[in-house]
């Protein structure tokens, strides 16, 4: 969800008044270290999830009422503080997060997080498209 993540702008985190470093990071995914597997196959009456190597046209990210929910401890953030978040989930044709595939897949504070796991479902994609079919997209 690189791609989608890329033209979202937050507002940086406050400590009196001043702004504090906030980043959000991903992953390199598989395709864009120039490999691409396969179609997958969907082995049930669920359609298959693709990778963006696998589609004409990537999710982008649209408007949403999303809003990052969180609230450092005291004392946890400091002058050179920095958190970092990286989740996952799967985009579906409707261009909706689906449920229960949301998973934070690192972080370098637990509260941070948590709070990114739970602003997902609020967000809003135009979905993936291939052969101008929307499609699922992780």
């Amino acid at each position: 969800m690189r791609e989608a993540f890329g033209p979202m702008r937050f507002e940086p985190a406050q400590l009196g008044g001043q702004s504090r470093c906030s980043l959000l990071v991903t992953a390199l995914p598989t395709e864009q270290r120039g490999i691409c597997p396969p179609f997958p196959v969907a082995t049930d009456d669920t359609p298959p999830v693709h990778l963006p190597c696998q589609v004409d046209r990537e999710a982008r990210k649209a408007r949403s009422k999303a809003v990052l929910n969180w609230e450092p401890a005291p004392g946890e953030v400091q002058p050179t503080s920095c958190f970092r978040v990286e989740i996952r989930f799967v985009v579906d044709t409707l261009g909706v997060p689906e449920p229960g595939t949301v998973s934070l897949t690192s972080t370098n504070n637990g509260g941070f997080g948590a709070a990114f796991v739970a602003l997902a479902p609020d967000l809003r994609f135009t979905p993936a498209r291939l052969n101008g079919r929307p499609v699922r997209r992780s």
